[in-house]
């Protein structure tokens, strides 16, 4: 197969490659007739380019756009737009390129033809753009700062405030928040979990403060009243017992982000642990007194530098335990919580156990 091009600004269009021309051609190339695959392709420019633009897709991406038809640009008109699979998401950056790249549809390739000896064929193809630039793609971290703040605009404050119509804004259906939010699918539900937030009539919501103080207050007192062992609090009766005050969906979020089962989940106890508190609250328990005080990891910055200041001001040394918490989210598939942690703190070992601190102590 042997592929020419022909500038149709310096012939007329109406000129056709024959196969004396073609063979003309191999001949002056000092090629074997036989040695190439029966087809001739005739290159000709188009008389006009369609605005295309060219992305380049890593394997993983391709398969992806194969098997799921699909790939998504994300981001309101002040965003900066991202390319979004079904669970990773991609910054986009343009690229140039000293070759010019053609664009040519349903041109052949060798694996196209047969190797089969035959007369030879010609066919005409026409280059509909030419290209020194591209964009390339660069997975990140979603972009997910945006959540937080919309789903504040509607906090759940009881069944009894709840508005009949939630079509208008501050409502957040998954639908809407891929809308708003530069996140793939999987991580903005990812995220959801994370941020504490539930499904009310398919729209995603967090407690109020208030609200959410109340309903664990209410569960508390509850077991104190009953005097039932951490680790032996029968949930069905938990839930039988205060269903009349609050929604069972508001009572099973609230067991979801405190209690850990130990068993069925209908009609066994509770696991809790100081773990649990992990990017949500610090321990300081050589302090006088033993403290706990709340640090939200969804509070802090995205920017590692402005992350690990706030973290090392607010705790001078800490276990890679306690400080994975407030980490792993910014962790990607090439940048481990680890290898975050070698850049941004410094490592010491006190009685035989690792502690992180600022790069440059006080």
């Amino acid at each position: 197969m042997n592929i020419e091009m022909v500038d149709n600004k310096t012939f007329n269009r109406s000129y056709e490659r024959t196969i004396k021309d073609v063979c003309q051609v191999i001949h002056h190339a000092k090629l074997e007739e036989k040695d190439l695959r029966p087809l001739t392709q005739v290159l000709y420019f188009a008389e006009e380019f369609p605005d295309y633009k060219i992305l380049e897709l890593d394997k993983e991406v391709f398969k992806c756009l194969k098997e799921s038809g699909k790939l998504v640009f994300r981001g309101q008109k002040t965003d900066k737009a991202v390319l979004c699979t079904n669970n990773k998401t991609f910054d986009i950056k343009e690229a140039e390129t000293s070759n010019s790249m053609l664009l040519v549809p349903n041109l052949k390739f060798a694996e196209d033809v047969p190797v089969e000896l035959g007369d030879r064929d010609i066919e005409e193809k026409e280059i509909v753009g030419v290209y020194h630039e591209y964009f390339e793609l660069k997975q990140i971290r979603p972009r997910l700062l945006p959540l937080r703040n919309f789903l504040k605009m509607k906090p759940y404050k009881g069944i009894e405030l709840e508005e009949e119509d939630q079509s208008g804004e501050g409502y957040f259906s998954t639908e809407k928040l891929l809308e708003v939010v530069q996140a793939s699918e999987e991580e903005l539900v990812d995220a959801l979990r994370d941020v504490q937030a539930f499904s009310v009539n398919d729209k995603w919501r967090i407690l109020d403060n208030d609200y959410h103080f109340r309903v664990l207050s209410q569960f508390l007192g509850l077991v104190e009243s009953n005097s039932w062992p951490l680790d032996q609090v029968p949930i069905g009766e938990s839930l039988s017992e205060l269903s009349a005050l609050f929604p069972d969906y508001v009572l099973h979020h609230i067991f979801q982000i405190y209690l850990e089962p130990s068993g069925d989940y209908t009609d066994t106890g509770m696991i809790t642990s100081l773990e649990q508190l992990g990017g949500l609250a610090v321990l300081t328990p050589d302090s006088r007194p033993p403290a706990i005080w709340l640090l939200d990891e969804e509070d802090l910055p995205e920017d590692f530098q402005e992350r690990f200041t706030i973290l090392f001001s607010a705790k001078e040394s800490w276990t890679y335990d306690e400080i994975q918490p407030y980490i792993k989210r910014l962790a990607t598939e090439k940048q481990s919580v680890n290898s975050i942690l070698t850049k941004y703190s410094r490592t010491s070992n006190v009685n035989g156990v690792r502690y992180h601190s600022a790069r440059h102590g006080k």
